[in-house]
């Protein structure tokens, strides 16, 4: 998924996995646009769609440049539902690419 995020607090588009997971979860940053500024990514979760939170493990190091990351969440978290990113910072427009696997 390839999303631009503007500065502030950005949510990308959620994603309905189905169900819930209990077999943790992994997530690849690659941001490739930051021309300026300081913009922090993380994978939340939901169980409804609508109230998300960080996803312990998957918040991404901030970043003042463009720069790419890997994270994974501890074996046998919970993943909820839905899933999203959000971007918080003040910053120029950011272009990211996320990918996120359920274990």
């Amino acid at each position: 998924m390839t999303t631009s995020f503007t500065t502030g607090t950005v949510s990308g588009t959620s994603i309905d996995q189905l169900a819930a997971s209990t077999a943790g979860a992994s997530a690849y940053l690659h941001c490739t646009v930051m021309p300026s500024g300081t913009a922090t990514f993380a994978v939340q979760d939901s169980a409804n769609n609508t109230d998300f939170l960080d996803v312990t493990g998957l918040v991404f190091t901030a970043l003042t440049a463009p720069g790419h990351e890997y994270k994974a969440t501890a074996a046998g978290a919970t993943i909820r539902r839905y899933v999203r990113v959000q971007c918080t910072g003040v910053h120029g427009t950011a272009t990211a690419y996320v990918t996120f696997n359920r274990k």
